[in-house]
């Protein structure tokens, strides 16, 4: 049978070698200012959980130029400069695909990280140890689970999720920064002082066809867990009791809806607007014009997050102390780990006061 550690000690010679040929390289950088992140997530919300983590450079080092190698399929939502403060970054960073690493391989970096808060990749390890770089930073242990590839890193943090119910997920993704002395100068992290993204609409009442005077409400009820999903009844009563205390404008957010869910929907409301879960741009357009958004723990839920839109999540099994968005405006309601124990009144009435503070 094959020898895992045989392979790794192998790559590890390899790249440790490679790396030395490439300080010796007429080409290396001598920038000490230059970030590697290797983030190869497959979806677009533990993307989106980085944000801290590129601030917090950014604040530290507001020389730093961070080179952030993501999917593929990425690239057109992150590479547009418009789109920057959704990772909070600037024109003059990278945002790069696998495809574009070699490129890089001559260039010498201050820090590589590999930032892993759910599994362990061979692929962002092995990247890691070809570009020349002192410090290599890594998750060799989440809870009790091991990363097997911990010996591609010199600097590594425990993310015990398990001993911290109530501590969110930024404030883990904070602690990878610790082995290069970044950290919170307070004993909280002020989360307001990160930038919203904000996306400019010309005419969105127009484009839409929204009256006036309506108030514009975006539900989400399509999460990739359907544990996560809330009643469809309970979802048909809160709009039913919208429409019949005022004028609202609803989009719904899905993809691929589940046929007897539309049936439900369709046979009780005809006012729903469908915009698709993965539109990302439309997503963030409509978000920059509406006045409330209510959602199910899901991927769209931490987009709209990193949006000054206003918020309601719901949650059920899932912990909102570790994942739901943070801001003046981001509510959230859990009343048990049975997500449908929250009431259409419950969520109604949490509607109600932040469409009155707007």
């Amino acid at each position: 049978m094959f020898n895992k550690n045989i392979f790794f000690t192998f790559s590890l010679a390899t790249t440790e070698s490679f790396s030395d040929q490439s300080l010796k390289n007429k080409h290396a950088s001598k920038n000490q200012n230059e970030f590697l992140i290797i983030w190869l997530e497959n979806n677009i919300s533990a993307l989106l959980s980085g944000r801290l983590l590129f601030y917090s450079i950014k604040k530290e080092y507001p020389e730093s130029k961070i080179t952030l190698i993501v999917k593929k399929k990425w690239l057109p939502l992150l590479r547009n400069y418009e789109h920057s403060d959704l990772l909070c970054l600037s024109p003059d960073d990278n945002v790069i695909s696998v495809q574009d690493y070699s490129a890089y391989l001559f260039k010498q970096f201050a820090v590589a990280l590999i930032p892993s808060l759910n599994s362990f990749k061979f692929l962002d390890h092995f990247l890691s140890r070809i570009v020349f770089t002192k410090n290599r930073i890594g998750v060799s242990k989440i809870d009790s689970k091991r990363n097997p590839y911990s010996l591609f890193f010199n600097n590594d943090v425990k993310l015990k999720f398990d001993e911290n119910p109530d501590v969110h997920y930024l404030e883990f993704m904070q602690s990878l920064l610790k082995p290069i002395e970044i950290k919170k100068k307070s004993g909280h992290i002020n989360f307001e002082e990160i930038k919203k993204f904000s996306k400019k609409v010309k005419n969105p009442l127009e484009e839409f066809g929204i009256k006036e005077n309506q108030k514009i409400i975006v539900i989400n009820n399509e999460p990739e867990e359907a544990s996560h999903r809330w009643s469809i009844q309970s979802l048909v009563t809160l709009i039913d009791t919208f429409t019949n205390t005022g004028d609202y404008f609803f989009f719904y957010v899905e993809h691929e809806m589940e046929e007897d869910v539309k049936k439900i929907l369709e046979s009780e409301i005809e006012i729903l607007h469908y915009v698709n879960k993965f539109d990302y741009e439309k997503l963030l357009k409509i978000f920059s014009f509406a006045d409330l958004f209510i959602t199910c723990d899901s991927e769209v839920m931490f987009l709209g997050g990193v949006t000054g839109v206003s918020q309601i999540s719901i949650f059920g099994n899932s912990n909102p102390f570790h994942c739901a968005p943070i801001g003046k405006t981001k509510k959230f309601i859990k009343k048990s780990y049975i997500i449908n124990d929250v009431s259409a009144q419950d969520v109604f009435e949490l509607s109600q006061k932040l469409l009155t503070e707007k």
